[in-house]
């Protein structure tokens, strides 16, 4: 129910703004269902690409992009790792350490995974990196940035090009078609 109701307060707001903000609104929701606490996991991945992007953008020097970009990546790479493999690096380390009858034990944090941070963080790396090469633009509008990011509907096992290059002209005022957006519940 979440989605056509989405859809149907996206297409009866006024303006490109309004849409954008609520559909930014909107994706946090979704995403803060599971475990609220989790939408400022999604934020501090998102401000750290945004932040790297526009570093990489704006620099005509090679060393501090290259630094700009590594930064982004080591951080999103360390949340995503503490989050989705910390558990499993720990077994192996404290049973290595075992084996030679060595008393270390990894603490154990038995923290809940958060729903789709391999998509999110992996979509945000490979944005920094498009940004590093020239391929596009740094987006300047943080709202779109963030957009693109957390929008619930790209989650889905398949995310079409069209619907992409839909949520990076935001700003230029072209709105989703009713097609794109319905395309997986037939």
């Amino acid at each position: 129910m979440f989605f056509p109701i989405v859809c149907l307060v996206y297409y009866l707001l006024p303006g490109i703004k309004g849409r954008t903000i609520f559909l930014l609104l909107a994706s946090y929701y979704f995403y803060m269902c599971w475990e609220p606490v989790y939408a400022l996991l999604l934020l501090t991945s998102t401000l750290i690409t945004y932040i790297s992007a526009l570093c990489m953008d704006r620099s005509r020097s090679r060393r501090w992009r290259k630094i700009s970009l590594f930064s982004g990546i080591f951080i999103n790479l360390g949340i995503l790792f503490f989050y989705k493999y910390y558990e499993f690096a720990g077994s192996l380390i404290t049973n290595f350490f075992s084996l030679l009858n060595i008393g270390i034990e990894i603490p154990r944090w038995n923290v809940l995974l958060p729903v789709g941070i391999s998509f999110y963080i992996f979509q945000a790396v490979g944005y920094a990196v498009d940004v590093y090469r020239g391929t596009i633009k740094a987006e300047k509008n943080f709202v779109v940035y963030a957009l693109f990011i957390s929008f619930f509907r790209s989650w889905s096992p398949v995310l079409s090009n069209e619907l992409k290059i839909c949520f990076l002209s935001l700003e230029k005022n072209i709105s989703f078609r009713m097609r794109i957006l319905m395309q997986d519940l037939d």
